[in-house]
């Protein structure tokens, strides 16, 4: 399992709600965190999250760390063999693992 952020999908949400779509550009204004911190919390490239820009966040869409974030199962090994530098081996149907 791996934890992912739904910033992308709140910003949407927002967007939707008020008929004004969010940019990053415009979180970054409203929040106050850089824009670059609010691309890779959108693209779930953060390795370790910032309690105070978490924090931030929850504040201005008015929403709880459970809506926050989310456990995506079953893609945490391969990723983390992947950033150590092995491809992790597939098997494919008919074969013995």
């Amino acid at each position: 399992m791996i934890l992912k952020n739904r910033l992308a999908e709140l910003m949407a949400e927002y967007g939707r709600k008020t008929g004004n779509r969010l940019t990053q550009d415009d979180l970054s204004q409203e929040t106050k965190v850089a824009q670059s911190t609010i691309s890779a919390y959108v693209t779930n490239k953060v390795r370790r999250y910032d309690a105070r820009i978490v924090e931030t966040f929850l504040e201005f869409f008015g929403c709880s760390v459970t809506e926050f974030f989310v456990l995506d199962e079953g893609i945490a090994e391969d990723r983390l063999d992947e950033e150590n530098g092995h491809r992790p081996q597939r098997v494919s149907q008919g074969q013995n693992a």
